[in-house]
Parts: C-alpha cells; sequence; structure tokens
C-alpha cells in the first residue's frame, strides 16, 4: 500500500534564504529573515515497512498545513559569520488511498535545525561548515472497509555541512548570490547536496526582499523490515524571504 506520509511535510523543509540573502559586509551586522520555501517534492519515502513514491506541487502541500514556522538568523564580524536557520511544522492529512485502503489520516510533527559557521575568503566569496538536525514524527491511520490500522514512527539525525556562498559585493540595491552545499556521507543520512540562486532587492539599510530558487536532496534510510524508514526525495521551488537588517 502506497502512502504520502512523510513527503506532505518534508516538501515544507527548509533552508535559509533570506540570510543569505543579505550581502556580507567587512563590519558586525546582523540578520533576521522570515522566509517561505514553496517547494515541489520527488522521490519515494517510507515508514513501518511501506514505501510510496511521491510526485507533488508545492500547492498540495500548502493545502494540508496545520501550522508553519521559518526563520533564519545570521551575525558576520569581519570575515566571520554565524549562520541559523529554523523550521517547524505540524501537518494533518487526509488521503484517499491505493491497493483498498479508502482513507488514509496522518498527522506529522517535523523540526529542522540549522548551525553554521563562515569564513570570508573575500566580500564575495565565503566557505562555511556545520551540522542539519532532522527531527520527524508521524501518526497514520489507514482504514480498509471496516478494518483500521494505526501506526506512529519517527526519526531523527544530524549531517555534518560543507559548502560556500558567492554574491556580488555588498552597497547595492541589488544583489546576487549561489549557495552550494553537500552534507551527510553516512553520519546521518547517506548523502544530502542543496543548491540555490536567487537575488535580493534592498529598499532601505533595514529591509530587503529576496526571491529564489532552490534544490535540497536527501538520502536517508535506516531499520529493517516493520522497523524500516526510508527518505530519498529531492525538493525544488521558489524560494522567498524578508530580511530585517541591524
Amino acid at each position: 500500500m502506497k502512502t504520502k506520509t512523510v513527503a506532505k511535510i518534508l516538501s515544507l523543509a527548509c533552508f535559509s534564504l533570506a540570510v543569505a540573502a543579505a550581502p556580507a559586509a567587512a563590519q558586525t551586522r546582523s540578520d533576521l529573515a522570515i522566509y517561505l520555501f514553496a517547494s515541489g517534492l520527488d522521490g519515494t519515502v517510507g515508514a513501518g515497512g511501506r514505501d510510496a513514491d511521491v510526485n507533488m506541487s508545492f500547492s498540495d502541500v500548502l493545502d494540508d498545513l496545520q501550522f508553519g514556522a521559518m526563520a533564519a538568523y545570521s551575525r558576520s564580524n569581519g570575515r566571520w559569520a554565524f549562520m541559523a536557520d529554523a523550521v517547524i511544522a505540524n501537518l494533518g492529512v487526509t488521503e484517499k488511498g491505493e491497493q483498498g485502503v479508502l482513507r488514509a489520516d496522518v498527522d506529522v510533527d517535523l523540526t529542522i535545525l540549522e548551525a553554521d559557521l563562515g569564513w570570508e575568503v573575500n566580500e564575495s566569496f565565503r566557505l562555511f561548515g556545520g551540522a542539519r538536525y532532522v527531527d520527524l514524527t508521524n501518526k497514520v491511520e489507514l482504514r480498509a472497509g471496516d478494518q483500521t490500522f494505526r501506526s506512529k514512527g519517527g526519526e531523527s539525525w544530524v549531517d555534518p555541512v560543507v559548502g560556500f556562498r558567492w554574491s556580488t559585493p555588498p552597497g547595492r540595491r541589488w544583489s546576487f548570490w549561489l549557495r552550494g552545499d553537500v552534507g551527510g556521507f553516512g553520519v546521518g543520512s547517506d548523502l544530502s547536496w542543496n543548491a540555490v540562486a536567487a537575488a535580493a532587492y534592498s529598499f532601505n539599510d533595514r529591509i530587503s526582499l529576496g526571491l529564489g530558487y532552490r534544490i535540497l536532496d536527501i538520502d536517508y534510510e535506516h531499520g529493517n523490515g516493520d522497523d524500516r524508514f526510508l527518505y530519498d526525495t529531492k525538493m525544488f521551488g521558489v524560494v522567498t524571504g524578508v530580511v530585517f537588517s541591524w
């Protein structure tokens, strides 16, 4: 039986668009961002011994969201920078199932936390390393005829992450940037990689708006049989956010 349990919520997952949307500066600077990753999802997910192939748009995910909060913070001081990102979301889903399952009720809680330390090679290029923590819990109720099947499963893991960010020089109304990173390496997930391309417009020294495109690919598998948990998917879509700077 196929179900879209994990896929629905993880496509909200997250990354810190707005932190990177503010260009690097030579002096101390802080940025607080509120953002949205308008993501679709393609791949395979599994829990409790069942796998599901998923291919869904952002509108599918947004329809089932009960609660979602996404924010990012960055503080730079000369060549050094600290970056943090948080995504907290809850999803309630009712799906018409396949293979004789008439109804699937799903509740999923997701937390993603990331922290990175960066070093400015020059005013446009930054190298960074850090960790991304993922915690996922889902409850599933399947109904087929007069039978009801209930299950609950959860996984959490930490991925080491290394990457780079390139941006146009600071002090301009428009800025452009690229970010790429790779992580996991079998420590948490088997492998994960992330790529972002974006543009940002500064209304003044305090407020900016960013818009871009992001791809996040994660391959995670743990356990066997009924205890097996699988998440091997690619999230992709528009990223947008508002940045408050001081």
